[in-house]
Formats: structure tokens, C-alpha cells, sequence
């Protein structure tokens, strides 16, 4: 039972990850909703609420922005150039919730609580 709620912890985080790459990216808006969507309609996480930290504070995600960028993560594997830094990533993760929950209101995902 352990193993598997860190495995859909962890797929959960992979999930809004990739969302956050899509911002982090600049990829084009039509991309970004094609994954939203998809990421909904599996029942995947793309907001803080969804993720179940609906109250997480900016020095958290700071936090997280900086582990993000530490040596040796894979975000260095990523080919954006100087766009990898603490504040990018940070803003990259605050846009992805935005932009989810912004999709989930335009495209009226009853079912999906913001």
C-alpha cells in the first residue's frame, strides 16, 4: 500500500512537472492546453488544489524551485539555455497552476475542483 501511494504521489508530481516544463519552455499555448487537457481527462494533477497543497506558500515553492535547480538534477538535462534559474523555475511553477486552473474555468471542467 506504501509503494503505491508514492507511486501516485510521485506520478502525480510528474504530471504537474510536465506542465510546469510546458511554461518554463515558453512552449505555445495550443500545446500547453492539449496536455492540460489530457493531464484532466486521466485525472492527473494541474493545480496546487488538485495536487492537494491548495495553500502552499511562495517561500515553499521557492524552495522547491531551488532544489529543482540544485547540481546534478535533471532539469540540467533540459535544453533552454539560461532560462533555468531559481526565479524561472519558481515562476514556471506559479504559471502552471495558473494556467491550469485558467483552462479548468474557460473550458468549464465541472467535475475538476479548483
Amino acid at each position: 500500500m506504501v509503494l503505491m501511494q508514492v507511486l501516485i504521489t510521485f506520478t502525480n508530481l510528474v504530471a504537474f512537472g510536465v506542465v510546469v516544463h510546458l511554461i518554463l519552455t515558453n512552449a505555445p499555448s495550443s500545446e500547453l492546453e492539449k496536455y492540460i487537457e489530457f493531464m484532466l481527462t486521466v485525472d492527473l494533477p494541474v493545480t496546487f488544489e488538485l495536487l492537494g497543497i491548495p495553500n502552499v506558500t511562495d517561500e515553499e515553492l521557492r524552495a522547491v524551485a531551488k532544489l529543482a535547480c540544485s547540481p546534478r538534477e535533471t532539469i540540467w538535462s533540459m535544453d533552454i539555455g539560461d532560462s533555468i534559474t531559481e526565479d524561472n523555475v519558481f515562476h514556471a511553477i506559479k504559471g502552471a497552476d495558473s494556467a491550469s486552473r485558467e483552462y479548468i474555468r474557460r473550458m468549464d471542467w465541472s467535475k475538476v475542483r479548483l
